[in-house]
């Protein structure tokens, strides 16, 4: 499903949830943010405009990005309090803007955006995700803009391309009524490739 005509993405927001703080990209879990319980506020606001979708790769993604002009304006971890159990869970999350979103970044930031770049394309290459994507309201100075919108991808299931020995994960190759095709199972590779069209909007193309 395409992103709402006649609408333009100010913001794009990526996240991913981890199961550890230790599973986040290092220099991406140095900033931190408190504690929240786990809720998801594009449910809550937003229209969900692309439904779950499981091996999904977002390396074409973040190719659409920056052809687009979309700069990343910000890097952060949030640890959020799991609803079903005890314990947490992580949140790393990666905000693109554009120029005319008003969003401006620190020096410092700046200095580092280059490091936050090569972790969000680790977090591509070592895995495919499960993503749902929303249009949400586009607020600045605590306002909704008329004709601008939101995204937020929300990744929130991973699977490794690797064993923790380094071994590569394989699969096996079914057939539509389940059953194993070939001789062997291969390695895992993306079922599907998350785009950001330019007259489409979001899109989910087979791999």
């Amino acid at each position: 499903m395409a992103a709402p005509k006649g609408r333009k993405f100010s913001v794009i927001a990526l996240q991913f949830r981890f199961p550890t703080l230790d599973s986040v990209p290092p220099f991406t879990r140095q900033i931190a943010r408190r504690p929240t319980k786990t809720s998801n506020p594009a449910t809550l606001t937003g229209e969900q405009i692309v439904g779950a979708t499981e091996g999904t790769s977002i390396l074409a993604l973040l190719d659409d990005l920056k052809a687009k002009g979309y700069d990343l304006v910000n890097a952060c971890c949030e640890e959020r309090r799991n609803v079903k159990g005890p314990g947490s869970h992580y949140i790393a999350r990666y905000t693109f803007a554009t120029a005319e979103s008003g969003l401006s970044i620190t020096e410092r930031f700046e200095y580092r955006k280059a490091t936050f770049l090569r972790e969000l394309a680790f977090i591509g290459e070592s895995a495919l995700w499960k993503n749902r994507t929303f249009s949400n309201p586009f607020i600045r100075d605590g306002k909704p803009v008329t004709g601008f919108r939101a995204a937020s991808l929300v990744f929130d299931t991973r699977q490794p391309f690797y064993q923790g020995d380094g071994q590569p994960v394989t699969v096996w190759l079914k057939d539509e009524a389940g059953e194993r095709i070939g001789d062997a199972p291969i390695p895992l590779a993306p079922s599907h490739h998350l785009r950001y069209l330019k007259t489409k909007g979001f899109r989910v193309v087979s791999a």
